[in-house]
């Protein structure tokens, strides 16, 4: 039965407890009747409700963001997995049978570990060699060819790509490297998919958290449902100039991208340095490791 081939995972940790309740009872109204598991990862809090079956699984605090994600993968018995971050939003109603396409087309290709739903409309993470008729594969040399955004996952692939060492920007960064190496692809949905579940992850569009804060549309958002939430929690942002511009819309929308100055630029880029360095050895070690796992290489 498909239902059970899938699970859907929502990843987060305790210090957003106050974003649990807004999330998934507008997750209950813009996918009703959801057929798959639904879990929830936090560190030490459990989550219910009466709305929704959602299933905590703690992994613990003190550790880093890729292995309490590991540990939780473990606990799941799903072959595939639909991932989420607590912020990530419904706005509006999922386009069930496309999403069931979709997936079932997933199902069917074997070569397939990722699929991105692409709420920037990234024309450079598309590729003109289409896999089927809902998706193309991601470039080889994109960045964030692998990322956390809301995608179908092949758990053994995310398993893969889950370097142990990071948060999760570290994580895009090296699951995309890992991608490279891997027998299974990445992929990006058509254009004409990219809002089977509606999302923004845009900061300066106002939804979501930036900063550990509310950013400004949420509250016209959860009015809308009639959806109680506690803002002072964590607080909302004062003003659009407050939200940073996220790296997809900079590169894809933005025409007059601000600056840096010499002296940021040369701060970012040795501090990157001082991370490529810290953490190339033990990485290099891993991509031995899976890829003789993935192809028996000596």
């Amino acid at each position: 039965m498909m239902s059970k081939n899938l699970s859907i995972l929502v990843n987060s940790c305790d210090l957003y407890e106050s974003v649990w309740d807004p999330f998934f009872k507008l997750f209950a109204i813009q996918w009703p009747d959801c057929p798959y598991d639904i879990y929830l990862n936090t560190e030490t809090k459990s989550y219910e409700c009466d709305f929704l079956n959602v299933k905590t699984i703690c992994t613990g605090n003190d550790v880093p963001w890729t292995v309490r994600l590991k540990k939780a993968l473990k606990e799941i018995d799903a072959e595939y997995i639909l991932f989420f971050l607590e912020d990530f939003f419904l706005l509006d109603k999922v386009d069930v049978s496309s999403f069931d396409k979709i997936f079932r087309a997933m199902q069917q290709d074997p070569s397939i570990g990722f699929l991105f739903f692409n709420p920037l409309g990234i024309e450079w993470h598309r590729s003109h060699h289409n896999i089927n008729d809902f998706c193309s594969e991601t470039k080889w040399h994109c960045v964030y060819r692998a990322n956390a955004c809301i995608g179908l996952w092949r758990k053994e692939f995310l398993l893969q790509v889950l370097f142990l060492d990071g948060n999760p920007w570290t994580f895009e960064y090296y699951a995309t490297r890992l991608s490279r190496i891997a027998k299974y692809k990445c992929c990006s949905v058509h254009k004409e998919y990219e809002n089977v579940l509606p999302y923004s992850i845009l900061p300066e569009l106002g939804y979501g958290i930036t900063k550990r804060q509310w950013l400004l549309k949420n509250k016209e958002l959860f009015d809308k449902y009639d959806i109680d939430v506690d803002f002072d929690v964590l607080g909302i942002q004062d003003s659009q100039e407050d939200m940073p511009k996220t790296a997809g819309n900079s590169m894809c929308t933005s025409p007059q991208k601000k600056k840096s100055s010499i002296k940021e630029t040369v701060r970012k880029k040795v501090k990157f340095l001082k991370f490529r360095l810290r953490t190339g050895p033990k990485f290099r070690k891993y991509c031995r490791q899976i890829h003789q796992e993935m192809y028996g290489d000596k």
